[in-house]
């Protein structure tokens, strides 16, 4: 499931982005 691998990561980004 190689969707929710690359999701996670995603949202994680986001996060760190935010910053």
């Amino acid at each position: 499931m190689p969707a929710i691998a690359e999701r996670v990561p995603s949202d994680v980004r986001s996060i760190l982005t935010t910053e």
